[in-house]
């Protein structure tokens, strides 16, 4: 083997490693220490998409494409730069746009998305807002889940503390910006 590839590392994370050699001659001494970091998350997107970690600048992520989704949106929501714009499926999907729905049973609109977890520092925050128009919007409701999808996303769902029967119309947005 000429070659070692750590799949345990962390993004953003700086590592140090050293090797020796072993064959039929015997081992060698250990190399020097060499230290790398890992690509952030947004770094690894950027080259999976664009082919180089520096591709947009912080300004480009927050440009909409054609289709007038901004990258860091569909970065924050697992979408690659270039499929189709698609909403999840509640309890089934592991990418796409937030689904919003109203809940008749509980009388609640409920909100679903997945985000990437905190504990892996993206770089990006998700806020879940509620309103009674278009124009005011109150951060909350109430996480009602979150299930681990893997090592990096989870699967959220969040509901609205004010029920359908107590205003004539709601409304629910989850924002994602850049820390």
């Amino acid at each position: 083997m000429t070659y070692y590839r750590d799949v345990t590392v962390l993004p953003a994370t700086a590592y140090s490693y050293r090797v020796k050699a072993v064959n039929a001659g015997g081992v060698s001494p250990y190399s020097s220490t060499t230290t790398s970091t890992a690509w952030s998350q947004i770094e690894e997107w950027l080259f999976l998409n664009y082919g180089t970690p520096d591709a947009l600048s912080d300004g480009g992520m927050k440009t909409a494409g054609a289709d007038g989704t901004r990258p860091l949106v569909r970065f924050a929501f697992g979408l690659t730069a270039s499929e189709p714009a698609r909403t999840l499926i509640p309890g089934q999907s592991a990418s796409g746009f937030p689904a919003i729905w109203l809940d008749s049973a509980r009388d609640r609109l409920c909100v679903e998305f997945v985000r990437r977890k905190s504990s892996t520092n993206p770089g990006i925050a998700y806020t879940v807002l509620f309103g009674s128009s278009l124009i005011d919007w109150t951060p909350g409701g109430v996480q009602v889940s979150a299930v681990s999808i893997d090592s990096i996303w989870e699967r959220v769902r969040y509901e609205d503390t004010i029920t359908a029967s107590q205003a004539p119309a709601r409304f629910c947005q989850v924002t994602v910006r850049s820390q």
